[in-house]
């Protein structure tokens, strides 16, 4: 990665050829040049070699696969990082002579859009302990539900914890969120086959919990206490044993309170602007994988869930698209 101010092109040259991550000044500086995969691998004459290169801004993930005739040279893995939103794609060679470039594509894959569907009988999801997932400060999680049609007396658990100290539900068509003792609660009746926007959010130096409803706070209370459970949490259950029926779409965790301005905007679009937001991004669920008993997290963090349920037939293709994911 080249993020330099060097003004001297003989050094910006020299730091670009150099396979190591260089400072200028020399160990107190900032980093003009970084390693971000290396691998002890020459190049070998008159071979033929191919790129694939994936890049996806959204979540910062960008991975190198280079092969030869012989299989995989050598595999970056998914690094991440955010600074690279787009951009002009090329090549460069750099140094070396008769290098000839053949066969090249691009393409923007194309978004096939999932969700979760729930039975409220049994369906449910596993997600990692509260304190991976940040809830233990300030924090904010939302999601994207649907109930079904005629829906619903009862309660139906979207996000919450092994304990019950910490729950994002619904009762009786009602949105409501606890914690630590103190109730959010939402005027408004949820609509059976509607998609919500639905969330938390906790401010740990102000003590405020508000309840999130299609991108605005719609309830707050105040003087509550920073939750202190270390119990896994759950998707579509709660410690009653009590499961969420209908459908659930791109399930976020931040580990900051997002501003009223970022509730606003992010509720409609996967790219998250501002590098300390998405810094903080812990974990986002897309459900996008399709099949499968995992639930992939899409973060840097590799927090993924693990789906149980009848026959884990969980998986949805959805017809419409929710978010903005250019």
């Amino acid at each position: 990665k080249i993020d330099s101010t060097l003004t001297n092109e003989r050094c910006l040259r020299n730091a670009i050829w150099d396979s190591s991550s260089l400072r200028y000044p020399w160990r107190t500086g900032p980093f003009q040049t970084q390693a971000l995969f290396t691998r002890d691998v020459s190049w070998k004459h008159r071979t033929a070699y191919k790129f694939r290169i994936t890049h996806r801004p959204t979540v910062g993930l960008i991975r190198v696969v280079i092969e030869d005739e012989n299989g995989t040279v050598a595999d970056t893995g998914e690094l991440f990082d955010f600074r690279f939103a787009g951009g002009k794609i090329g090549l460069l060679s750099f140094s070396q002579e008769h290098v000839i470039w053949s066969n090249l594509e691009y393409s923007c894959a194309e978004r096939i859009n999932h969700a979760l569907e729930f039975d409220g009988i049994d369906d449910s999801v596993d997600l990692p302990k509260a304190s991976s997932l940040g809830l233990d400060q300030s924090f904010t999680f939302d999601a994207w539900i649907r109930l079904p049609q005629n829906c619903c007396e009862g309660s139906l658990p979207v996000v919450c914890s092994r304990e019950g100290l910490l729950c994002l539900f619904i009762k009786d068509s009602i949105l409501q969120g606890v914690m630590s003792g103190k109730i959010v609660t939402s005027s408004e009746r949820l609509m059976g086959s509607e998609w919500n926007h639905v969330g938390l959010r906790f401010e740990a130096t102000e003590a405020v919990l508000s309840l999130l409803l299609n991108g605005t706070v719609v309830s707050t209370t105040t003087n509550v206490q920073t939750y202190q459970g270390r119990e896994r949490m759950y998707l579509a259950r709660d410690n009653k044993l009590q499961f969420f029926k209908g459908h659930v779409e791109e399930l976020r965790f931040w580990s900051v309170a997002l501003s009223d301005g970022d509730i606003a905007r992010y509720h409609v679009t996967t790219s998250l602007s501002g590098a300390q937001t998405r810094e903080r991004l812990r974990a986002h669920f897309d459900m996008n994988a399709g099949s499968g008993p995992t639930l992939y997290d899409q973060s840097r963090n590799d927090l993924n869930g693990l789906l149980y349920g009848g026959g884990l037939g969980l998986w949805l293709c959805q017809t419409e698209t929710l978010l903005d994911t250019t």
